[in-house]
């Protein structure tokens, strides 16, 4: 009886979910004719995703470094609708109609509960909060980012349907990063300097043409590929290296590994071509530990080949390299970033403590100017330092749940790593290995560089989604195992 009525059911569910985004399609377009059939025809391609989840979280994952390219307009005034967002809220509603109908099993870490417990308290410090409008858009991000996490460790369950998810990932991504090697030839691609919030109808992505360092490196023009910054561009592509050394060391096919290589070279275009020192240093802290891992093997041969692909490179590198290749424009003497930087950390750390406990509220920022003045920065977006940005924002409490958090998660990737060492598995060991070198950068230069809570990084969540997915599939192995020997 009960096999006999599920298909129904499903059924039932499956055709009122279409409705019911037929209906809200036509309230959001009933004014764009055009649009509501582009809409209808969506919907009915949406079906197949509406069965199958997980067809769904492949698809968002996909598009992740298309996001501020993928931008189709606002649907609200603090909330803007993408592809990658269409994708995601198709997925999270199939996610929901398969739970509901208990075709899927719904899994939980208490470590996704910390940070739970930190967009919590970010809801209580928006009560006294100077700018209540842009705490709310925070919450909305980190409660997507939330939700994004969830769903990345619930709809991947297998070590192919993770690696299926990281091939098409790093396929995009390296596909952008070499694209960011064109932007800076393409016609009407370059963009004014961006400092302070993104306006409503601004340029997100482009040549960004920066004076900022005019006097000492001069005017130099710099490639956000499909990123909303330069440093996002840069960072990405260090964050990418250990993942795609990973995938190079598992598969025994030549074209394979040359494909994974060819995708290390678009990483190193993206990276050169963003101008940035904030990527560089992300570099820099990556190659140690590659090394250490075993990830990277260096090579007498390694190295010569490396040497003639740079000489031959040479005549291809863009104006303005040796802003990121030159050791004096990482001072503040010689830099006016980095000594602006200085100055922001100065007047975050005083900020901080006017208000230690809640900060100035979840996503404000504004508290800050009465520490800090100048004139070219007028719509101060972060102060370059996450932990600083989460000290003004929401005081010390807020900074220990968080830092909680990324500590739990080092944790459970190391034991995953540790693991899968002990049981012999060679897929589970490169894997993990690389998301905990490519968190660990990601934590270090979130130091010194930018305010990953807030900035375009869903990459970097993706990737940690995926060392919660290694996590599980260890600890099962390993139980699996403990019984065996019973």
């Amino acid at each position: 009886m009960d096999g006999a009525t599920q298909p129904n059911t499903s059924l039932r569910i499956f055709t009122l979910a279409f409705f019911v985004g037929l209906l809200a399609s036509a309230a959001f377009v009933i004014d764009k004719p055009l649009f509501f059939a582009a809409a209808v025809v969506g919907l009915v391609g949406v079906i197949p995703l509406l069965q199958n989840p997980r067809l769904g979280l492949y698809l968002t994952i996909a598009t992740v470094p298309l996001d501020e390219v993928g931008e189709l307009g606002q649907i609200l005034p603090m909330i803007d609708i993408s592809i990658t967002k269409i994708f995601a809220l198709v997925t999270l509603m199939a996610w929901a109609l398969n739970l509901a109908m208990k075709k899927l099993t719904f899994l939980w870490r208490w470590q996704v509960g910390v940070l739970l417990l930190y967009w919590l308290w970010g809801a209580v410090t928006l009560f006294d909060a100077l700018d209540t409008k842009r705490g709310l858009q925070e919450l909305i991000i980190q409660g997507t980012t939330i939700l994004f996490l969830l769903m990345i460790f619930n709809l991947l369950r297998t070590k192919r349907q993770l690696l299926i998810a990281i091939v098409a990932f790093s396929t995009v991504s390296a596909g952008t990063f070499a694209y960011a090697g064109i932007q800076r030839f393409l016609p009407g691609a370059e963009i004014a300097e961006r400092v302070g919030w993104l306006e409503e109808g601004e340029a997100t992505a482009g040549v960004e043409i920066s004076g900022i360092e005019e006097g000492s490196v001069g005017t130099v023009k710099r490639s956000t590929g499909t990123s909303a910054h330069s440093n996002v561009l840069g960072t990405s592509t260090g964050l990418l290296v250990p993942v795609l050394l990973a995938l190079m060391r598992l598969t025994p096919y030549r074209l394979y590994k040359a494909l994974a290589l060819a995708g290390i070279a678009c990483c190193l275009v993206g990276l050169i071509d963003s101008l940035s020192r904030t990527g560089m240093l992300t570099w820099a802290i990556i190659f140690p530990m590659l090394l250490l891992s075993g990830l990277l093997v260096i090579s007498p041969l390694r190295v010569a080949l490396a040497a003639v692909a740079g000489l031959i490179s040479l005549p291809f590198l863009p104006e303005g390299v040796t802003r990121i290749f030159d050791p004096r424009n990482y001072f503040s003497s010689q830099s006016v970033s980095v000594s602006e930087r200085f100055k922001l950390w100065d007047a975050a750390f005083r900020a901080f403590l006017e208000n230690p406990i809640t900060g100035f509220g979840f996503g404000d920022n504004r508290g800050i100017f009465e520490f800090y003045h100048n004139p070219w920065n007028p719509g101060l977006l972060t102060v370059h330092s996450t932990y600083l940005q989460v000290l003004i924002e929401t005081g010390i409490i807020g900074l220990l749940i968080l830092l909680f958090f990324f500590y739990c998660m080092l944790r459970m990737f190391w034991r995953a790593a540790s693991l899968y060492r002990k049981q012999g598995d060679t897929v589970g060991w490169n894997l993990s290995i690389a998301v905990f070198i490519s968190l660990t950068a990601f934590l270090i230069m979130g130091a010194i560089a930018f305010d990953f809570m807030r900035i375009g990084f869903k990459n970097m969540w993706f990737l940690i989604g995926c060392g919660v997915v290694l996590y599980n599939i260890a600890i099962r192995q390993e139980k699996a195992a403990a019984l065996h020997r019973a």
